[in-house]
C-alpha cells in the first residue's frame, strides 16, 4: 500500500516541475544559439574593391591620399566631351562620398582606412591612344591599364589610366573612383597602390528593360543607365513596344502612340526622349538596341494601323500582323526607316518568339493566299515569308538582326552577323544549337530577374560556356543578357528589382575568373552600398547589414545626368501643363531615414492563470532579449 500511495503522488510532483524542466531546455539552447549567432552585418563588406572583379590586378602595400580639391587630370593624349563629361560626373561623385569615411569609420564590421602619413596624389594621367569614337558599337574597344605606383617601381607605366578606345577610358574612370575609401577624417581618400591590366570576357554585357507592360519615366531609366555603368554593363535592350502598349512616339505614325499607349501624353516616350537617352547611354559607353516584336507581340500596333492585323474569321479577335498584304510590308518599310534614322545602333531586335498563329490559321483570306501560293503552303512557310521581306527591308537600310530563339525553327537563311537571343530553357546546352550553324548567341535563360524568390548567388553561378561546344563554337557566344520584364515592376521597385542581382551577371560577362561566393558576397555587399550612395537604389544582397545614406538637398545621382536640355523637354497639351524631363533640373529627392520605432517598454504577459503557460512566456522573452543583445 506504500508504493502505491508514493506512485499515485508521483504526478503531482512532476507537474510542478514541469515548467522548470522546459525552461532549463530553453536556456540551453538560447545559450547555445547566442554562442553561435554573429555580431554585426552578415557579410562584411570590403572596401576599395572593384566591381566586376578585373581581369588582373595587383595591389601594393603602399597607399596614397586624394584631396578631391587638389587633384588635377591631365590629359596627355587624345581628348573629346564625353571624357569631360565623365571626368565632371566623377568628381561630382567623389564630393558626395568622401564625407562617409566618419561613418564608415565607426560601422561595425567595416575597417578604417590607412592613416595619413601617406604620399598625396595630386595629379592623375589620363592617355587615350585614338581618337574618340562618337558612339559605341559591337566592336567597341573597353580594355584599359590603370597604375598608381611609386616611381620607385621599375617598369611601372608613366600614365595612370591609359586605353586605345574612349570606351575603355570610361571603364577604367569607373575601376578608379571604385577603389577611393573614404578616410574616417571625411575630407581625403586613401587610394591603394595598384596594377591593373582588364578587358571584358564577352562583348555583350546587356540588360533588357520591357517599357510596354509598365511604363517607366525617363529619370528611372536613366537610373537604370547609371547602375549599368557603375558595373560595366554595355548593352542596353529597350524592349519599347509589346501587346500591352505602345510607349514609342513614331514620328511618321504618331496614332501609333496617340491609340496604343496606356496614355497618349505622359506615358510615351517622344523622339527628344529617345536621343536624349541614347546620348546618356553613350556617355557611359552603353549600346541602345531598341526590340521592336514583328509580327507577333503587335497587339497595340492594331489600334494606330488599320488593317495591319489579322482577324480571325471565327471569333473577330486579332492576332499577328497581316502577312500576305502588301501593306504591312510598306508600313513596316516606311516605319524601321524610321528606326534607322533615330538610334545610332546598327542592330535592331525583330523578336520572333511566341508566335501565335491561331489567327492564321482561322482567316479566310490568308486560306486563300496559302491555296494559291507555291511558296507560302504552310504556317512554317508563310513565317519564313514574313520575316524574309522583313529581312530585305532592313538589309536594305544598312541594319543587322537580332531575334529570338524561335526564328531558327522557320528555317529562314539568315546572315552569319545575325544575332540569336536564346532565352526559352534554363540551360546553357540550348546555345550548342545556335552555333554550330555558325550564328552569334547570346544568352539569357539564367538570367530572368521576374524570378523574384532567387537572390544574387544563384545568378552568380550562371556561366554561359557551360555547353559541349568546340573552341570555334564557343567563340560565337558573345555574350548574355539580364531580362526585366514588366508584368510585376513598374518604377516604384524598378531599381531594387534589378541590383545588386543584375551585378552577379555583370561580373560573371566580364570577369574571367569568378571569386567563390563568399569572397564575391563581401564585395557585392559593398558594391550596392556604393549603388545606393550613387543614387541607385539596391536591395540588400547578404541578410542583415547596414548602408548608412546622407540625404542631400540635391540628389547626387540626379545631379550626374545632364542631358542636353532641349532634348529633355516635353510639353503636355493638356490644361497648359508643361512637363519638364531635363535631368539637370529634376532631382529625385532621396528618402530621408525615419526614426526607428521604439519598442514598448513593457510587454504585457498573456492572461493566463496556468504557470506552464507563464513560464513558457518568460522564457520566450529572454530568448528574445539574448537575441537582441547579440
Amino acid at each position: 500500500m506504500m508504493r502505491l500511495k508514493c506512485l499515485s503522488m508521483a504526478p503531482i510532483n512532476l507537474c510542478q516541475f514541469f515548467p522548470m524542466v522546459i525552461g532549463l531546455l530553453f536556456h540551453l539552447f538560447i545559450t547555445l544559439y547566442a554562442a553561435t549567432s554573429n555580431l554585426g552585418p552578415e557579410r562584411p563588406a570590403t572596401q576599395g574593391s572593384i566591381w566586376p572583379k578585373p581581369r588582373f590586378e595587383k595591389r601594393f602595400q603602399f597607399y596614397f591620399t586624394i584631396d578631391t580639391n587638389q587633384l588635377q587630370f591631365q590629359i596627355v593624349g587624345e581628348t573629346c566631351s564625353i571624357i569631360d563629361r565623365a571626368l565632371e560626373r566623377y568628381a561630382v561623385l567623389a564630393k558626395s562620398t568622401v564625407m562617409y569615411g566618419k561613418i564608415d569609420s565607426t560601422r561595425r564590421g567595416v575597417k578604417s582606412a590607412p592613416e595619413l602619413n601617406t604620399k598625396n596624389l595630386t595629379t592623375f594621367r589620363i592617355n587615350l591612344k585614338k581618337p574618340c569614337e562618337e558612339y559605341p558599337t559591337e566592336k567597341m574597344d573597353e580594355s584599359y591599364q590603370l597604375t598608381v605606383a611609386h616611381h620607385s617601381l621599375n617598369d611601372m607605366p608613366e600614365d595612370n589610366l591609359s586605353a586605345d578606345s574612349v570606351w575603355g577610358i570610361l571603364r577604367g574612370l569607373e575601376s578608379f573612383s571604385q577603389m577611393l575609401v573614404p578616410h574616417k577624417e571625411g575630407r581625403v581618400f586613401i587610394l591603394q597602390g595598384v596594377l591593373i591590366e582588364d578587358s571584358p570576357r564577352f562583348p555583350y554585357r546587356g540588360l533588357l528593360l520591357d517599357t510596354s507592360r509598365h511604363f517607366f519615366p525617363v529619370p528611372e531609366i536613366l537610373r537604370v543607365l547609371d547602375g549599368m555603368a557603375y558595373s560595366k554593363m554595355n548593352i542596353f535592350h529597350w524592349h519599347i513596344v509589346d501587346d500591352q502598349s505602345f510607349p514609342y512616339r513614331s514620328i511618321l505614325f504618331p496614332e501609333l502612340s496617340a491609340k496604343g499607349a496606356y496614355q497618349s501624353e505622359l506615358a510615351v516616350y517622344t523622339p527628344c526622349d529617345v536621343l536624349a537617352i541614347i546620348d546618356y547611354a553613350r556617355d557611359r559607353g552603353i549600346r541602345v538596341i531598341p526590340e521592336f516584336d514583328v509580327p507577333g507581340h503587335a497587339r497595340s500596333w492594331g489600334e494606330g494601323v488599320d488593317g495591319l492585323l489579322t482577324r480571325c474569321s471565327s471569333t473577330n479577335e486579332y492576332g499577328p500582323m497581316d502577312p500576305t498584304k502588301t501593306e504591312t510590308y510598306v508600313f513596316l518599310r516606311d516605319f524601321f526607316a524610321e528606326i534607322a534614322s533615330v538610334f545610332k545602333d546598327k542592330y535592331v531586335h525583330l523578336g520572333g518568339d511566341e508566335l501565335n498563329t491561331r489567327c492564321w490559321e482561322d482567316n479566310k483570306l490568308i486560306a486563300d493566299f496559302m491555296a494559291k501560293s507555291n511558296d507560302s503552303q504552310d504556317i512554317t512557310s508563310l513565317k519564313r515569308l514574313f520575316y524574309q521581306r522583313v529581312l530585305d527591308i532592313n538589309n536594305k537600310l544598312g541594319l543587322k538582326s537580332m531575334f529570338w530563339e524561335e526564328i531558327l525553327e522557320t528555317g529562314l537563311p539568315l546572315n552569319k552577323d545575325t544575332v540569336i537571343q536564346v532565352w526559352k530553357v534554363e540551360s546553357t546546352y540550348t546555345i550548342q544549337p545556335v552555333v554550330s550553324r555558325g550564328f552569334k548567341a547570346v544568352y539569357s535563360g539564367c538570367w530572368y530577374l521576374n524570378m523574384l524568390e532567387r537572390k544574387w548567388h544563384d545568378y552568380y553561378k550562371c556561366d554561359i560556356l557551360e555547353f559541349n561546344g568546340t573552341p570555334r563554337q564557343k567563340s560565337l557566344v558573345v555574350g548574355g543578357e539580364v531580362s526585366v520584364w514588366g508584368e510585376w515592376v513598374d518604377e516604384s521597385n524598378l531599381s531594387p528589382h534589378i541590383w545588386p542581382r543584375a551585378c552577379a551577371a555583370a561580373e560573371r560577362l566580364w570577369t574571367y575568373t569568378p571569386d567563390s561566393e563568399a569572397a564575391a558576397g563581401a564585395r557585392i555587399e559593398e558594391h550596392a552600398c556604393r549603388l545606393k550612395r550613387r543614387g541607385v537604389p539596391a536591395a540588400p544582397p547578404n541578410g542583415p547589414g547596414y548602408c548608412p545614406v546622407i540625404p542631400l538637398a540635391e540628389d547626387t545621382g540626379a545631379s550626374t545626368r545632364e542631358v542636353d536640355a532641349e532634348t529633355q523637354t516635353r510639353k503636355v497639351d493638356a490644361e497648359t501643363q508643361t512637363r519638364e524631363v531635363d535631368t539637370e533640373t529634376q532631382t529625385r529627392e532621396t528618402p530621408k531615414p525615419q526614426a526607428p520605432t521604439k519598442a514598448p517598454s513593457d510587454v504585457s504577459k498573456p492572461e493566463s492563470e496556468g504557470s506552464f503557460v507563464e513560464s513558457l512566456f518568460e522564457f520566450f522573452s529572454y530568448f528574445r532579449f539574448l537575441r537582441a543583445s547579440n
